[in-house]
């Protein structure tokens, strides 16, 4: 793997990262677009856990949980995504937002924001904790929850009058639909026929550090949603066909907007990230993993499996770790 400046943490521990010339390399290993994306993804968790390791602080949890999403969206779907001035431009944006460190390295695995920034997460001049509008390819400020469909409402009535047209995606968290404006917002997107809104809920059944249903039970929300009258498709959100194919599914329904349940992981990739402690608590939805928690976590996501075949300091490259992680993520 490809130590990037050689840096360090106040703890001594070495982070690791992979540039996007170095995964384009990977990329160009592989000739299925979905096997290309679950590769993709690979990366996005490594650069991810060291950005937020180099930082101190982020949200790793749900990054991880959201990351074959984003991956898909903005590998394969998005077209002129977040340029509004265009006539057709699709819109992506998190309505939960602290998945932000997942986003920002998809964004720099795709060549739209400058490598440097994996070394400026929650730095000032730098990439902001939750998104931000000042921040490129970002179109909407978030993170205040329940928020995500009002906003891509008022968004699709905006291009419906200047003439211009596009499809929104946003990626809802399962905690926030506990928040009364997104219920609210259900009904109203439903009699104005939003066909172009696509949500997606990252339904990784942790709120914070606790379990969803000993914290407030959804109860059954595939019933609920569908007795508001949106379609409801439900898929495993780690697996790239899934995604692809429930995504193109959606934009054929043109009469109403369309939620896309994922049933996720949170932490996904990397093993002991991806369960409850035994006190009963999460303990990956925020900060930075110490001691041998990082290099753990390294080789854990570069294998993209529970017991990976490849341990951190087997990598003397970062085209060498692409080309392994492709081989991993081809044999799985």
């Amino acid at each position: 793997m490809g130590e990037l400046g050689g840096v360090q943490t106040n703890t001594g521990a070495k982070l690791y990262f992979i540039l996007p010339a170095e995964i384009q390399k990977g990329l160009a290993t592989i000739g299925d677009p979905l096997k290309k994306t679950e590769l993709f993804a690979v990366t996005g968790r490594l650069n991810t856990l060291s950005m937020i390791m180099e930082a101190g602080s982020g949200h790793i949890g749900s990054s991880f949980s959201a990351m074959d999403i984003v991956s898909h969206l903005w590998h394969n779907v998005l077209r002129n995504p977040n340029q509004p001035q265009e006539q057709y431009s699709d819109t992506y944006f998190s309505s939960k937002g602290h998945d932000a460190p997942g986003l920002y390295s998809v964004f720099i695995g795709l060549g739209l924001l400058p490598a440097e920034l994996l070394h400026k997460l929650r730095r000032l001049g730098g990439l902001p904790g939750h998104p931000d509008i000042s921040t490129p390819h970002i179109a909407t400020n978030t993170g205040s929850l329940g928020m995500g469909i009002s906003k891509a409402h008022g968004m699709a009535l905006a291009r419906r009058m200047q003439k211009k047209s596009g499809r929104f995606y946003v990626l809802m968290g399962d905690g926030e639909l506990q928040e009364g404006q997104f219920w609210e917002s259900l009904q109203p997107a439903v009699n104005a026929s939003l066909g172009e809104i696509t949500a997606i809920i990252d339904h990784n059944k942790i709120q914070s550090d606790a379990l969803i249903k000993e914290t407030s039970d959804l109860g059954d929300i595939e019933q609920k949603l569908r007795a508001f009258g949106w379609f409801v498709i439900r898929i495993d959100g780690h697996d790239i066909s899934a995604i692809a194919g429930a995504i193109d599914e959606c934009a054929a329904v043109q009469d109403r907007p369309q939620i896309i349940i994922a049933d996720t992981v949170k932490g996904k990739g990397v093993s002991f990230m991806e369960r409850i402690g035994e006190d009963g608590y999460y303990k990956f939805h925020s900060g930075a993993p110490f001691g041998g928690g990082l290099s753990k976590g390294v080789g854990r996501a570069s294998g993209a499996h529970p017991r990976p075949r490849h341990r951190t300091g087997h990598f003397r490259n970062s085209a060498s770790c692409a080309r392994r992680a492709a081989k991993s993520t081809a044999a799985h």
